[in-house]
């Protein structure tokens, strides 16, 4: 017989009954306070069925009945189960998938939750964790859920609430009305009798439309068409905007009112109206009606004055052409010493004042928009040499030093208007001449920007060793009208108008101008401009500048114009270039001999009585539609507007030469033709 003792295992199985004893308690009463909370407490396996479920959560959101235990189950079992027994059930359909989040990110979440069950609203506060296990693995999830339906609800309210009141007081002074989704009023502010007339009850009895002016009861009608009555989104292009209404007050009078809505949106998401605020913007409208009505007349007095300045230079340029034209004639003829001193100053004085008429008229362009730049190839070494040579004779060479220094840099060949450029120079360089009595005076030209294309920036700065100008001029300088001297004992002329046109000119082409100076220390004018990298593109003409159309081969011109001094000149000048002359003194005298003789050439003055330029080169053009030659006409004319030349060239006209004519410019037009074989047999 063999005895085993079995002490130590007899305390071993008390002591495991114990501990059981302890762990089945602590579960009870785990699961009595989990099922004692009103919040909502459950744990889930890795499946997303639950392996724990508190009782409020079993209540509230699973709807278990009694006994029911949802072990085993997971959502969308009770979601079904929901449905199936005819109940509206769409908890967490828009919401994220919390579960799949956390195990996910294997770290705790917050979510909000929301839906219906049994077609009540409920909003959870969730907050959910991973579930591990001794060993560290994921075995599911574990959430505790808190119900804040009414606190969203009452929160909501609140901000509602707030909202309408803050609304309230930042525009007490306006007024404010709520409307219905037809816009019928269904609250209003005392103060609509002071903007209105209308008591409140008044204002509220009538149709809204009846408040609007006639012409504005269509605008009121298409706004209602945009808002619709439940559309969300047609709705949302009303709200928040404003809207510019003119009203009927009570008394008859107008009123201009701005209105502001905001819609009003319920739970549901059905639009229940707007709330707004109507304020009276009279002043406002009034002032801004009274200003785009002085645009108008500004507009209309511009126009007036282009016209009237376009008239007074065609007035001024016809006697100009007599008077500049005979001189021209007359120094060509045999004049003694004193004689030609007297031509040479009549010329120069002439030239001065139509320079002048040049700068009015340029200035009258810029102000209107009326500049066009006319780009071509040319040679900027070439032409500032020459402008800054042609003052070399207008300074005393023992006092004042003309220097010109063009940068290596420099493109053989630009694109540019050349004649703006070369206005742009006599302007400064004459202004340094005019006001440098010792010194010297240097212009610099050099390249200072290549950009990525084929633009060149340029820069030419001009120094001068001058008088200086003062501070208080300097910032004005570029302005119309303004000089440094305007007094009566004045020492320089000119009309102010100078460096506004440089400052204008400068800027159309891409630029700007600087001045620097101080008081007896000189001046220093910088522009840059921007122009086209002309090499690789057309060739500037090479052609000799003297070369004359007839100075071998004479030809028969018609000059056709009326004033008798002009008509001498042009003649004059055309014979002693060795051309054959005829003259008509009106349009109708010229179709008679157009159809008489053949001419190879006829210069059409423009203003004429009985039948203008225009159309009698019209005319000319018709009589002569069936001849193999067609004879070129050139506009002889005092009209020197942007557009003129596109006018006469459209009329049939084949080039322009404005008043008062020079005889290079008339060789330049005679030798364009002769080279296009148009005026020479």
């Amino acid at each position: 017989m063999v005895f085993t003792d079995r002490t130590e295992l007899k305390s071993i199985e008390q002591a495991l009954q114990e501990s059981e004893a302890r762990y089945q308690g602590m579960y009870r009463l785990m699961k009595l306070m989990a099922n004692t909370v009103p919040d909502l407490i459950w744990a889930k396996d890795l499946d997303d069925c639950y392996i724990f479920a508190n009782k409020a959560i079993r209540e509230k959101l699973l709807m278990c009945e009694e006994g029911e235990s949802p072990i085993g189950k997971n959502d969308l079992f009770f979601t079904e189960r929901e449905r199936t027994l005819g109940h509206v059930h769409t908890f967490g359909e828009i919401c994220i998938n919390s579960d799949a989040a956390v195990k996910r990110s294997r770290e705790p979440g917050r979510f909000f939750e929301d839906g219906l069950v049994r077609g009540a609203y409920l909003v959870l506060d969730v907050q959910k964790a991973p579930l591990f296990d001794e060993q560290g693995t994921l075995i599911g999830t574990v959430g505790a859920g808190r119900d804040v339906t009414g606190d969203m609800a009452n929160r909501k309210a609140r901000e509602e609430s707030d909202k309408r009141y803050r609304l309230l007081a930042e525009n007490i002074r306006d007024v404010l009305w709520v409307v219905d989704v037809d816009f019928n009023p269904t609250y209003v502010t005392p103060s609509i009798r002071e903007l209105s007339g209308y008591t409140q009850e008044e204002f509220l009895s009538l149709p809204i439309d009846i408040h609007m002016a006639p012409h504005y009861r269509k605008k009121l009608k298409g706004l209602l068409r945009i808002a619709g009555r439940e559309s969300s989104p047609r709705a949302a292009r009303v709200s928040g905007r404003f809207h510019d209404f003119e009203c009927l007050r009570k008394d008859g009078s107008t009123v201009w009112v701005e209105i502001i809505n905001t819609a009003i949106w319920a739970n549901n998401g059905s639009l229940q109206g707007y709330v707004g605020v109507i304020r009276d913007t009279s002043k406002r409208v009034i002032a801004q009606q009274e200003l785009e009505l002085a645009q108008k007349v500004a507009l209309a007095a511009s126009q007036t004055k282009s016209e009237f300045l376009a008239n007074m230079s065609h007035e001024i340029r016809t006697p100009m052409n007599g008077v500049l034209g005979v001189l021209q004639l007359l120094k060509d003829t045999s004049l003694s010493p004193l004689q030609e001193e007297y031509v040479d100053n009549a010329l120069a004085s002439g030239t001065s004042l139509l320079s002048l008429i040049s700068d009015i008229l340029d200035f009258s362009k810029i102000e209107a928009g009326k500049i066009e730049l006319i780009r071509k190839p040319f040679d900027p070494k070439e032409l500032l040499a020459a402008v800054v040579g042609g003052f070399g004779s207008l300074v005393d060479g023992s006092r004042v030093k003309v220097k010109c220094s063009i940068a290596e840099n420099i493109a053989p060949v630009i694109v540019a208007d050349e004649s703006r450029i070369k206005q742009i120079l006599y302007n400064l360089v004459g202004n340094a001449v005019k006001f440098t009595h010792e010194g010297e005076i240097a212009v610099e030209l050099k390249t200072v920007t290549v950009p990525a294309d084929s633009r060149l920036v340029l820069e030419c700065s001009i120094k001068d060793t001058g008088v200086g100008i003062s501070e208080q001029v300097k910032e004005r300088l570029f302005e119309p009208f303004v000089q440094e001297d305007g007094s009566f004992r004045r020492r320089y002329g000119g009309t102010g108008l100078g460096l506004s046109i440089v400052k204008n000119l400068v800027e159309m082409m891409e630029g700007k101008v600087v001045l620097a100076s101080n008081v007896g220390n000189g001046t220093t004018v910088t522009f840059q401009i921007t122009v086209e990298n002309g090499q690789g593109g057309v060739e500037k003409s090479k052609e000799p500048a003297g070369e004359r159309c007839g100075s071998s081969t004479p030809i028969h011109i018609l000059v056709v114009e009326d004033e008798k001094i002009n008509a001498m000149v042009i003649c004059a000048m055309l014979r002693k270039l060795g051309h054959t002359v005829s003259l008509a003194t009106n349009g109708l005298q010229a179709l008679k001999m157009v159809d008489e003789f053949d001419f190879d050439c006829i210069f059409m003055d423009i203003q004429m009585p009985e039948m203008d330029g225009v159309e009698t080169t019209r005319a000319i053009r018709l009589s002569t539609k069936g001849r193999i030659k067609k004879v070129p006409i050139i506009a002889l004319t005092a009209h020197a507007m942007m557009g003129d030349k596109e006018r006469f060239l459209a009329a049939g006209m084949d080039d322009y030469l404005t008043k008062p004519v020079e005889m290079a410019r008339l060789v330049e037009v005679l030798r364009r033709l002769s080279l296009s074989g148009r005026c020479c047999h």
